[in-house]
């Protein structure tokens, strides 16, 4: 090798694969809530690069010295991308629609894995925990505000936040009626809603009218509506056989929803 040439070598570094213990949800054993965990592998870190070494026998003299000037090289990995958050809504169907699932596998990480899924609100009614999939039975009906936060195998996090409209189990007509979560949209609109009471036995001031308001599904899992609202009140009395008006202002919606609707009654809106 001529004076002055360094011995090039190529350097890769990598970690082994590493599993994280993530947690995905929880269950009831001997009457305890019990966290479930998964694990869940991440991809190795990868990075590589050139360094150059100089030998004092190919390294130009200076004065009958060697200019031996070592360098000192560093090996870098990839910027970290960050976790991209997000969650969609639903009804646990093997508790008859009565629980309400926030579900956060469409989070991704675009280098990575996501190795926590954190949820909070300032509302007591939401828990404060950390996993995959979160199903609660709400005891009141409201708009709750929720965060989802992210942490991706190298620590960095990302969240999303959203206002979420949640209802109660309520028994109506000898049925458990819980109306579907939503997702709600700041912008506000004002609804004029006709009730017909229809004419037969059953129905009249005895029941109990709710509505929820929906806008057409953007995909599975994500719907934006207004939350549960009551009608009945003492100037909305839903005689049987009369028509009945009721005005609501609610989040931006396109699409109406009755519901809780005792047998016999009979519905339109306009």
């Amino acid at each position: 090798m001529p004076p002055g040439k360094p011995l090039e070598l190529r350097l890769v570094w990598e970690t082994p694969l590493r599993v994280f213990p993530v947690q995905v949800g929880s269950i009831l054993r001997e009457g305890k809530l019990e966290p479930q965990f998964a694990n869940v592998l991440a991809p190795k870190l990868c990075t590589e690069g050139i360094i150059e070494i100089f030998f004092p026998e190919n390294t130009l003299k200076d004065q009958d010295v060697f200019r031996y000037n070592p360098q000192y090289y560093e090996l870098r990995l990839p910027e970290n991308q960050s976790p991209q958050a997000d969650f969609v809504l639903g009804n646990d169907e093997m508790s008859h629609f009565r629980i309400t699932m926030f579900d956060a596998s469409p989070s991704s990480d675009p280098d990575g894995v996501i190795t926590d899924y954190w949820w909070w609100s300032p509302d007591l009614r939401f828990p404060d925990t950390h996993a995959l999939k979160l199903t609660h039975a709400f005891n009141a009906s409201g708009i709750l505000p929720v965060t989802l936060e992210v942490q991706d195998d190298r620590g960095t996090t990302s969240r999303i936040e959203r206002e979420v409209a949640v209802d109660a189990t309520r028994t109506i007509g000898g049925r458990d009626v819980t109306i579907p979560p939503a997702s709600v949209r700041a912008p506000k609109v004002s609804y004029e809603v006709e009730v017909l009471t229809g004419d037969t036995e059953g129905a009249g001031t005895d029941a109990r009218v709710f509505l929820a308001l929906y806008e057409k599904q953007e995909r599975q899992g994500v719907v934006y509506g207004s939350g549960v609202m009551e009608l009945t009140s003492p100037l909305n009395p839903f005689e049987r056989g009369k028509r009945t008006a009721s005005s609501s202002t609610t989040s931006s919606s396109s699409t109406i929803t009755p519901a809780a609707a005792p047998g016999g009654t009979r519905w339109a809106s306009r």
